[in-house]
């Protein structure tokens, strides 16, 4: 199994990876992480306690939820809240956390979740 180091380093750096590689899909850069062979190595208490010790990552995680431009998806609210916009009733559903390193967590499995999802169905 690999170390916390290995297995989010990568995929905590998505947010910054994607203003570096402006050019690439989004379900480029989150298949170039290796999220999708590690999906299910992705505890969010571990995932959590990696962000805490590095909360620019969170920074940019938040800022990358904000910068999304979409009708539906998820998203990260600090200081604690992780939801998801839908079209259908109820039209937002939040779900708060102990610490923003805990929603953090949350989004990001979630959110890319739902990016290796969408990329199967296509």
């Amino acid at each position: 199994m690999l170390g916390d180091e290995d297995r989010f380093a990568k995929v905590c750096d998505i947010p910054a990876e994607m203003r570096r590689q402006s050019r690439r899909s989004i379900r480029e850069i989150v298949a170039a992480s290796g999220y999708r062979e590690l999906r299910g190595e992705f505890p969010a208490s571990e995932l959590a306690a990696y962000l805490r010790a590095r909360p620019e990552l969170m920074e940019q995680w938040v800022g990358y939820s904000e910068d999304k431009r979409t009708s539906e998806g998820w998203y990260l609210r600090p200081p604690n809240a992780v939801g998801r916009v839908t079209s259908a009733p109820p039209p937002q559903r939040e779900q708060r956390y102990v610490d923003l390193a805990a929603a953090c967590a949350a989004f990001i499995i979630a959110e890319l979740g739902e990016i290796l999802d969408r990329a199967a169905a296509v």
